[in-house]
């Protein structure tokens, strides 16, 4: 069975929390998230595999587990494709 793959965040990122929102900076672009994406920003600080992200908003959020693995996804491939989250090295 394939190793689920491990994302955190690029060590290019600047990154603060103001009031429960996380302003993430890299090459002059700025992000801010919301609510459920500040938490798994701050999941993802260390490195964190998708799974394990669904059962932290399944635990903090109230949501489903589809839902929850949807937007988990998703999540995740948009700060894949800006380039702020990297793959995890084991």
């Amino acid at each position: 069975m394939a190793q689920e793959k491990i994302w955190k965040w690029n060590p290019k990122v600047a990154c603060r929390t103001l009031e429960g929102t996380a302003f993430i900076l890299l090459n002059s672009r700025m992000l801010s998230l919301n609510e459920v994406g500040t938490f798994l920003w701050g999941q993802l600080e260390e490195g964190a595999s998708l799974e394990h992200l669904v059962g932290g908003v399944l635990e903090e959020f109230d949501t489903d587990e589809t839902q929850a693995k949807e937007d988990a996804q998703v999540f995740v491939n948009t700060l894949i494709d800006k380039e702020l989250l990297i793959e995890a090295r084991a």
